[in-house]
């Protein structure tokens, strides 16, 4: 994958790559130094790869690849939870504009039905 690292008066191309099942950074021509405060000067491929620093490159569909290369994709066509283990719940004598019990523990609060639960 091709990409730019830019600023308003300089631009420098990098590729990142897959090699040995490892996600790596690589200028294409010219390498930017990345300079940080009471730190020393780090090329900018070799900042890419720091635990701390590792970019996040998204896709579509919502594929992202992550430090340290994993690509993490969500699975669209599953339903968001099991539709077929949610419960009524009876919520009768219950003041449903009441959610925490409170210090009284108050028990006619959404939080105590559902601690009664």
């Amino acid at each position: 994958m091709r990409f730019a690292a830019q600023s308003p008066d300089w631009e420098v191309a990098y590729e990142a790559a897959i090699e040995n099942s490892r996600l790596i950074y690589r200028p294409v021509g010219n390498e930017a130094v990345v300079r940080r405060a009471r730190l020393d000067p780090i090329p900018l491929s070799e900042y890419l790869r720091a635990k701390s620093s590792g970019p996040m490159i998204l896709f579509e569909q919502d594929a992202v690849v992550i430090h340290p290369g994993l690509m993490l994709k969500p699975e669209r066509d599953l339903p968001p939870f099991a539709t077929g283990d949610l419960q009524v719940v009876d919520w009768t004598g219950v003041d449903v504009r009441k959610e925490s019990q409170g210090p009284g523990q108050d028990t006619d609060s959404i939080q105590a039905r559902m601690f009664s639960r």
